[in-house]
């Protein structure tokens, strides 16, 4: 009974939060970027490292994980469980590195060096959360190879992301 009660509770959830906001419509981020001559937001590149930091390990732990033990598939167990619950990090993934792509805009540090890479990520994920929920998972390979990409990338500039899980 308290399984069926989480499920409808995360259900209500997922669908107040969809018919709240719009569905993201690609927005092409990636073509309109420019970046500062100067910094324009305070501590935004330590906002940027947070905001990209939670949103990668979302998208790896809720989305990622799960489609690649074939945990989202019609035929496991649990699956519609699993699919709620990445649709939640799908959305939360595309907030995030929508705050991500803002503080990336507002530095000139970071905004030559990761700007185009997390606006064409950004354009990736807009639709992720519909097509997980609706079984299309064939994006998520691709969103995968674009978030390692953009993760060597930074630690290639000196802001590595690691994992780190307790056990």
């Amino acid at each position: 009974m308290r399984k069926i009660a989480l499920v409808l509770a995360a259900l209500m959830l997922a669908f107040t939060v969809t018919a709240c906001g719009k569905e993201a419509a690609p927005t092409n981020t990636a073509a309109s970027f420019s970046c500062p001559s100067s910094n324009t937001k305070a501590f935004a590149s330590t906002r940027f490292v947070a905001d990209v930091g939670l949103a990668f390990g979302s998208f790896h732990h809720w989305i990622y994980k799960p489609y690649k033990a074939g945990q989202l598939s019609k035929e496991a167990k649990g699956h519609t469980w699993r699919r709620v619950k990445a649709g939640a990090a799908a959305l939360l993934t595309y907030h995030l590195i929508g705050n991500a792509v803002d503080n990336v805009k507002a530095s000139s540090k970071l905004c030559p060096i990761v700007g185009r890479p997390i606006a064409a990520l950004s354009d990736k994920l807009s639709n992720l959360k519909s097509k997980i929920l609706h079984g299309d998972f064939g994006s998520i390979a691709g969103i995968a190879g674009s978030v390692t990409s953009l993760s060597a990338l930074l630690g290639k500039n000196g802001n590595p992301i690691t994992e780190h899980f307790n056990k």
